[in-house]
């Protein structure tokens, strides 16, 4: 990233790059990132990278009273102007512009509920399998979406 960066911080993971900054008003922050923006883009084109504008968003973090009303950023960068959210994922962590963990809690216990449910189908199946009448496919009193080609013995 270009060294000549003052008025930001950055945060590089990988292929990865989140710039952050802070400000008294949105118009102060936003001539600030515009700014700043405008090097990257000139360093990145030096080093011939490529900038994906369409995946860059930009996100505004305060409490309910400094976010009311929502700050309106207009960011550009060559031209394209920056999508403004108010929640988005850094590296796995869902966060929302109150940075509250609630939106980031729904997510994780999801995906867990998810991965729990295929144990469960697959304990039930090793189960079945082991029982000493042979292997059974019988229906469970649970269903599972995710694992019906357990019970019905169609997978390769």
């Amino acid at each position: 990233m270009p060294m000549t960066l003052s008025k930001v911080r950055v945060s590089m993971y990988v292929d990865d790059s989140t710039l952050y900054t802070s400000a008294a008003t949105a118009t102060e922050m936003t001539a600030t990132l515009n700014k700043e923006l405008q090097l990257v883009s000139e360093w990145v084109a030096r080093n011939k990278l490529a900038l994906n504008t369409s995946k860059t968003k930009s996100i505004v973090f305060g409490t309910k009273y400094s976010l009311n009303p929502k700050p309106q950023l207009i960011i550009v960068i060559n031209h394209v102007e920056i999508e403004q959210v108010e929640m988005t994922k850094l590296l796995g962590v869902t966060l929302d512009c109150k940075l509250s963990w609630s939106k980031h809690i729904d997510a994780v216990v999801a995906k867990m509920g998810r991965s729990l449910s295929i144990l469960l189908c697959l304990l039930n199946h090793t189960i079945n399998k082991a029982s000493p009448t042979g292997p059974s496919f019988v229906p469970q009193k649970r269903t599972c979406e995710n694992c019906n080609w357990l019970r019905t013995g169609q997978h390769s």
